[in-house]
């Protein structure tokens, strides 16, 4: 008995949504990370002066011909 009240409890949680606040409270985490993640990466990549275009030709013609890049 004690298993079948157990899993039907269980199945009562599973079975709501997410609460607001939860989700506010990940929203806000998940955006902030994203900001840091950028500002970091544009903070490291401000000094970085590439001087000329040869980088990106090699890495063109040495790439395959994929559609998806």
């Amino acid at each position: 008995m004690a298993a079948a009240s157990a899993s039907t409890v269980m199945e009562a949680k599973l079975s709501r949504g997410p609460s607001r606040i939860g989700t506010l409270v990940f929203g806000v985490v998940f955006l902030s990370g994203l900001i840091f993640i950028g500002y970091s990466i544009a903070r490291d990549l401000g000094n970085i002066e590439l001087g000329s275009a040869w980088p990106y030709h090699l890495f063109q013609t040495r790439t395959p011909r994929c559609p998806n890049l």
